[in-house]
């Protein structure tokens, strides 16, 4: 028959033609014949499913199939006009297919987030641009080990005159590479330098810091500067998504983000994985610049890249996901002469170094425990130099040298192994491999085919993240506030909070969980496929069976032991005078976090090095199980929990303050979900031996609430055909489980039987979690709350209170005299009447001390542009008068939107601002400030 593509039949002739050409023999098929990228193509798909339905229709749909070769796309595949005898073709059934064809889909929409589309193709083994103009904003592409922070050196240098009366701001995610960028660039400081200064003030200072410092500067230290973001993409993703100190901030350093590129003179971004979507997260911040983009294409010489395929076990059968055979490589290499070790694990990188040390080897390990040390941070100064004076057997490191660590040298290494469990992404543990650059040295890789499982949504599409949120968010509001007064006000500011200026960052967070979703699903291949882009040879290895997997395991707990100990005699301390970069202060640090969840375990028998073992190490789900179940016995507890988060949301809307949606959790939505499908009927049956069939009313009752939308959309799947499967796992959430064996013979049922298991909540362990939590939300339980207090935050009515009178002023004078007519237009020679308001104020730091004995100056003031002055800019930061009305935002915008028009007129003239500020000044007179 004709390809769908270009149907010549009718629907009647093509079933006649079935109807004489097919006999009963059942081995007789119909067969389709995709062309190469039919099936990445929604309009051919679209017609396949016409037909498809048309054949089922007339009872032919079991006799239909589809010819495979693996022609995804024109470029790796053939049309089928075009394939010879010798082409193996495989012959899919209608599920198969369409299977196959969501995931070619997926596979396309995760590489589109690969791709980037330059105007500029440069071919160099080192970067060489450095023509950057005012007023645009530059994406660089080119490879690790291409130059671009010397070629930024270099611009730097013959520029440094004019460059030296305007700020340099060097942006990053990592203090480690920051640290080396101020060492190869003169001139270049990192703001850590400048201790507890509060604000950095300048204002030619050149400052390298992570986001999570730019709330050090004010919006006008951006003014007229020069914005280098090296790693880009790794910066956007950590302001987006960083746990880090940004987190507590993350609204208001996204907003001082905003202000650096809008305010910057040229913005220079660069990244070895820069990508469309960073060009396009740009434009949407509307900075009014230009954009350019430059792409290096030259392809660095990469090593060969051996990949284990895995490791045998005992049958002799493959385990893909066993990772021993590569720890046998690690402990008894097959060559002599030095070796680098790479991986995402902390323990595992640990206790490789252990047995490695125990053996007599010399070793370096770099990661989250050493990076403070003065050895570590004297070999990132200078890898080669110290590696030829401080010769060692083996070299470690993890992901916290990820974008600090660069090792050129060559022939000093041969072998490099990379153990990797999905704990990055893939391009940051593309990364992680090419730190160590010897072509010549041999990489050996691991990778696990799928990351650990969410148990939240996986969806790899943002628009699917996108929905789920927002549907989550009404969900939630609806049922928390549901029979309060004023609940459809209440909700109605509480969405309003959501409605951020941030579209672009929220577009791009969710574009971003979504390329993860997937890579988390297909971590292995698509870290392979990146690697064979990147020009890594590679060669697969046969699997063996590992020698060294019990030496290695008891390696691993004896040193996780040794790590509880530390944890249980670690000093508890203020958290603002721990340093992160001292081990004893990270044990500090997880000792306090741990008694924070648990209130008064420190005073319960069971507190002891193997409590903290078994919770923190051993059984990592432990906590968390145990505080979803007793959650799930006090839903009342959730329910009040739920409402004190609404008014907390519900107070930002009189703060001026903004939600941002792609970092809500799903908590207490989890929680009501477990509690609304009916996993407690079968968990608290009164037969606690009873075998549980997937007939069984209750189980019939859950799958079926599952199924509800408001149900599955927080607990991340619907209830699925694998019955006893999905109960299972609701039943894991809580830290109980399945036990299942075959039927017996007599009978001659040979079915699964299941029971429940509830032993974990029997363990000692656990009853000294639920009393802990008994503590911490004693005054929920069985209390008569007060009911909650849906006014305004008393500080918003107390300014109110305050700026009335003032507002009375306004109205009566708006109502008296007619308005004046104001045009924003330019005004002759650029708006100089701006400059008259700035003012000059000494820099001090939180204990009123110079920076540095130095005297600095800020210029507080206002932004002038061609078109006048930006008005939102004076009422949010600069006006001294404002400030001496002691006026809060809230009343800056009402009392300037209701004299010169709400957001329809962004600039003030100077016949503007002259009214203004006398209006101010009678009004600072008149009310004796």
């Amino acid at each position: 028959m004709e390809r769908p593509g270009k149907p010549y039949w009718g629907e009647e002739q093509l079933k006649n033609a079935l109807n004489i050409l097919l006999t009963d023999d059942p081995e007789q098929f119909v067969v389709i014949l995709p062309d190469a990228g039919a099936v990445i193509n929604k309009n051919i798909l679209r017609q396949y499913q016409t037909t498809v339905k048309a054949i089922a229709d007339w009872g032919y749909g079991d006799r239909l199939r589809f010819g495979w070769w693996g022609q995804v796309t024109k470029t790796d595949g053939r049309d089928c006009d075009e394939i010879d005898r010798a082409t193996e073709i495989e012959y899919l059934t209608i599920e198969q297919f369409f299977i196959l064809t969501r995931q070619q889909l997926l596979w396309e929409k995760w590489r589109e987030t690969k791709a980037f589309t330059a105007e500029i193709k440069l071919n160099q083994q080192y970067l060489d641009f450095k023509t950057f103009e005012d007023k645009m904003i530059y994406f660089i592409k080119s490879g690790l080990g291409s130059g671009k922070t010397t070629n930024m050196k270099a611009w730097i240098d013959e520029n440094r005159e004019w460059l030296h009366h305007n700020r340099l701001h060097f942006q990053g995610y990592r203090n480690n590479l920051l640290l080396q960028n101020c060492e190869s660039i003169p001139g270049l400081i990192h703001i850590h330098q400048f201790g507890e200064c509060d604000y950095i003030c300048d204002p030619d200072l050149w400052a390298a810091y992570c986001l999570d410092s730019i709330v050090k500067f004010k919006p006008e230290d951006f003014d007229d500067g020069v914005v280098v973001i090296d790693e880009v993409v790794s910066v956007i993703k950590h302001l987006l998504f960083a746990s880090t100190e940004i987190a507590k901030y993350r609204e208001k350093a996204i907003n001082l983000f905003i202000e650096s590129i809008k305010r910057a003179r040229m913005v220079i971004c660069l990244d070895g994985n820069m990508a469309d979507w960073v060009v396009k997260f740009f434009e949407s911040i509307q900075t009014g610049k230009g954009i350019v983009t430059i792409e290096n294409n030259y392809q660095t010489e990469r090593s060969e890249l051996f990949w284990l395929t895995g490791g045998l076990n005992k049958k002799g059968e493959l385990s893909p996901n066993d990772y021993k055979p590569l720890i046998d490589r690690i402990l008894n290499p097959e060559n002599l002469g030095s070796k680098a070790v790479t991986s995402d694990s902390q323990t595992a990188l640990e206790t490789i170094d252990s047995l490695l040390t125990k053996s007599g080897k010399i070793t370096l390990r770099i990661d989250s425990k050493t990076s403070g040390m003065e050895v570590v941070k004297a070999f990132l100064a200078n890898p080669t130099q110290w590696l030829r004076n401080n010769p060692i057997d083996y070299l470690l490191y993890s992901p916290t040298a990820e974008s600090g660590l660069d090792v050129p040298i060559v022939d000093y290494f041969t072998a490099h192994y990379c153990l990797f469990f999905g704990v990055l992404d893939v391009d940051s543990t593309l990364q992680q491999i090419a730190r160590i650059r010897d072509v010549n040295c041999p990489k050996y890789l691991w990778a696990r085919e799928w990351s650990t499982s969410l148990e939240d949504f996986k969806s790899p599409i943002a628009e699917v993240l996108a929905r789920v949120a927002n549907e989550r968010l009404n969900l939630d509001l609806q049922r928390a506030l549901s029979g309060e007064e004023n609940g459809a006000d209440i909700i109605g500011k509480i969405l309003e909070t959501y409605q951020t200026p941030f579209k672009a960052f929220e577009d791009a967070a969710f574009y971003l969980q979504a390329q993860r979703n997937f890579e988390r699903g297909h971590f292995r291949s698509a870290l392979l496929e990146r690697a064979k882009i990147a020009g890594y040879r590679i060669i697969e290895i046969e699997p063996t069976e590992a020698i060294s997997g019990e030496t290695y395991k008891a390696e691993k707990e004896e040193l996780l032991i040794t790590e509880s100990e530390e944890i249980f005699k670690a000093e508890i301390k203020p958290v603002n005078k721990l340093n992160p970069d001292r081990i004893e202060d990270q044990r500090s640090l997880r000792k306090i976090k741990l008694l924070d969840q648990l209130p008064g375990i420190e005073n319960d028998p069971i507190w002891s090095e193997d409590f903290i073992f078994a919770v923190l190490f051993k059984e990592k789900q432990l906590l968390s199980q145990a505080r979803r179940a007793w959650m799930l016995n006090h839903i009342t507890v959730v329910n009040r929990l739920e409402r004190e988060k609404c008014k907390r949301i519900y107070d930002r809307f009189f703060e001026d303050r903004h939600s941002l949606i792609w970092t809500e959790r799903n908590e207490w939505g989890k929680i009501w979900a477990l509690a609304e499908s009916g996993i407690l009927e079968i968990i608290n049956h009164p037969d606690q031996g009873k075998v549980w069939k997937p007939e069984d009313l209750e189980i019939e009752n859950v799958i079926r609430r599952c199924k509800r939308k408001a149900i599955w959309l927080h607990l991340g799947r619907q209830g699925k055909t694998e019955t006893m499967q999905y109960v299972g796992r609701l039943l894991n959430l809580v830290g109980c489980q399945w036990e299942k064996k075959r039927g017996g013979r007599e009978t001659g049922d040979r079915r699964w039987e299941y029971r429940l298991n509830q032993k974990q909540s029997e363990r000692p362990e656990w009853q000294a979690i639920s009393q802990s939590l008994d503590r911490k939300w004693w005054k929920y339980i069985d209390t008569d709350l007060a009911k909650i207090d849906w006014s305004p935050p008393a500080e918003y009515v107390e300014s109110l209170d305050k700026i009335s009178p003032i507002k009375s002023m306004l109205d009566q004078t708006l109502q008296t005299q007619s308005e004046q007519s104001f045009e924003p237009g330019p005004p002759d020679g650029g708006n100089i009447t701006a400059r008259q308001f700035r003012w000059p104020a000494k820099c001090t730091t939180k204990s009123g001390g110079k920076i540095a004995g130095k005297i600095e100056y800020i210029y507080g003031g206002l932004k002038v542009i061609d078109g006048g002055v930006e008005y939102q800019d004076l009422i949010a930061y600069n006006d001294r008068q404002f400030d001496q009305l002691e006026w809060p935002l809230a009343d800056r915008q009402l009392y300037v939107h209701r004299l010169y028009g709400k957001k329809k007129r962004p600039l003030l003239s100077d016949a503007q601002l002259y009214d203004l500020v006398g209006r101010l000044d009678n009004l600072i007179a008149e009310g004796g400030w």
